[in-house]
């Protein structure tokens, strides 16, 4: 047996597909359908038979699924994503906010995508998708709800992520930090600080201490100064990390974190003094060592040559 298919849409002369089943598609709506079956006997012998015609084909019964696509932030923009199973069928969206326990629709916003204000924040968005074809079917969909809305996170910038400290001294750090809105609260959390480190500000020069301390925006903005005692031997590193964070009621959100190097020298060496009492003593030199990184020669020394190397 072999099959042909075809289709009103030319008066069922050309065939529209072969097999024992077709599947209808969105060029078949509208009109009908008739088959053509052929069996052929061991002899080659054939014989036809056509079946009658379908009922006109239909629309598909349509339906809709929809999902938000992007992050529920001040400033974003959401993307409603639609999937339909019926390819002429047109899609109306409109955004909601959830507002004092009830899903509110939010006017004049029936687009695919959505541009998150500050007045969305502290609330959950959602979508509904509603789906129309021609022959006036129809179906609705609602998305799953966003996250609540949040500002963006404060902005946090460093000039240099490496510091180097001169012995016993200090060094600014080079750190401010900006505000998505005017009424965000913002801190600046630094770790890491050793004991031998503190941190002053530029505000009212106020000492921080510890190996976490928080400072407000205005602090970290006229200016940080790093400080240390270090009185070490040997040369020490070690990484300070700070975020910034909102602490609105409604709208927490933290930075990425980011990270200083600071490195801290070692003492003078005194090596250098070593070599010059050698010297000293193979030479017969006198003077007095009033520090181990000084020497004060007596005057009748002072006409000496001392070797270069």
């Amino acid at each position: 047996m072999t099959y042909q298919w075809f289709s009103s849409a030319d008066g069922y002369k050309n065939a529209i597909g072969g097999g024992a089943s077709h599947l209808l598609l969105q060029s078949d709506e509208g009109y009908q359908i008739k088959v053509v079956a052929t069996a052929t006997n061991g002899n080659a012998v054939t014989i036809s038979a056509t079946s009658t015609a379908t009922a006109i084909v239909k629309d598909i019964k349509p339906a809709v699924a929809v999902y938000i696509s992007g992050l529920a932030q001040d400033g974003n923009t959401l993307t409603a994503v639609a999937t339909l199973n019926d390819a002429d069928a047109v899609v109306a969206y409109q955004w909601q906010a959830y507002v004092g326990g009830f899903w509110t629709t939010i006017p004049a916003q029936s687009a695919s995508t959505y541009l998150v204000t500050e007045a969305n924040e502290g609330e959950k968005l959602r979508v509904v998708a509603h789906s129309t074809d021609p022959d006036a079917g129809s179906a609705s969909a609602t998305s799953v709800a966003t996250a609540i809305v949040t500002d963006p996170p404060p902005q946090l910038s460093i000039a240099s992520h490496s510091l180097n400290l001169p012995k016993g001294g200090l060094v600014a750090m080079g750190v401010s930090v900006a505000s998505a809105d005017s009424d965000d609260t913002v801190l600046v959390k630094i770790t890491g600080l050793k004991s031998y480190e503190y941190i002053t500000d530029g505000l009212d020069s106020t000492k921080f201490t510890g190996s976490s301390v928080t400072l407000t925006a205005a602090e970290v903005n006229k200016g940080l100064t790093l400080h240390s005692t270090y009185g070490g031997k040997s040369t020490v590193v070690n990484t300070l990390t700070l975020v910034a964070s909102n602490t609105t009621s409604g709208e927490a959100v933290n930075s990425a974190p980011q990270a200083i190097t600071v490195t801290d020298p070692p003492t003078a060496s005194t090596s250098s003094v070593a070599l010059l009492a050698q010297f000293m003593a193979a030479s017969g030199v006198s003077g007095t060592a009033v520090s181990n990184e000084s020497w004060t020669p007596h005057a009748a020394d002072l006409s000496l040559s001392l070797p270069t190397h």
